[in-house]
């Protein structure tokens, strides 16, 4: 797809937001080719992006909520600013991708691969990482409610500092994260896989609630 086509695509989609589809059309990318497309600041609320190819486009501040990005490629794109409300982005390849200040709220990355990531200061309550590759992934400082990590491999992943708030980490990996200074509160840890060094690292209150049920390597 060349600028033009997008351009006017993008141009549609907008009356069509604008109008409350009595004029425009509605954006349909499924499985398109948008590979270093331009995005900046658009308003694609709701649009099929599913199994898109969108490797080296430029996505910033751009509205995506409630849209369908499942399956798409999506390796080191640039979702600084983004709106990702509700957004289903499951089993998408996110590889080296940037969420700095993205609002991922109630965002299903099932079973995504978003390993090498950097998700700081993004907005993450009601999301769901479960199954997904989060190795390597920065989130310092982050702050997680009812976020759900279900059987989630954290390994390597840079926790510190972070908040976890009524979290689900049930047989989530944590093998050789960084959980300095991190916090856990009313999460659940039931067969959370974890190394010697970082075990100790855990409050009081979860060691004693689920001593029985932590897989130590």
């Amino acid at each position: 797809m060349n600028s033009e086509e997008l351009k006017e695509i993008l141009h549609q989609q907008q009356l069509w937001l604008a109008y409350g589809g009595q004029l425009g059309r509605e954006a349909n990318f499924r499985k398109a080719d948008l590979q270093d497309a331009f995005f900046g600041g658009a308003d694609l609320f709701g649009v099929d992006l599913s199994e898109a190819n969108l490797t080296g486009a430029t996505i910033k501040w751009t509205n995506l909520q409630t849209a369908n990005l499942q399956k798409a490629i999506l390796k080191g794109v640039n979702f600084e600013g983004v709106n990702l409300q509700k957004a289903i982005i499951r089993s998408a390849n996110l590889k080296n991708t940037n969420f700095w200040y993205a609002d991922l709220k109630g965002a299903n990355f099932h079973d995504a691969n978003l390993k090498s990531s950097s998700i700081n200061c993004a907005e993450l309550q009601s999301a769901d990482f479960s199954e997904a590759n989060l190795e390597n992934t920065n989130f310092m400082q982050a702050v997680f409610r009812q976020t759900n990590f279900h059987s989630t491999s954290l390994r390597g992943a840079n926790l510190q500092g972070a908040n976890f708030i009524n979290c689900n980490l049930q047989e989530a990996n944590l093998q050789g994260a960084n959980l300095r200074e991190t916090k856990f509160e009313n999460s659940v840890f039931i067969n959370v896989t974890i190394d010697r060094n970082n075990i100790f690292m855990l409050p009081i209150k979860i060691l004693k609630k689920y001593q029985d049920t932590f897989i130590v390597v």
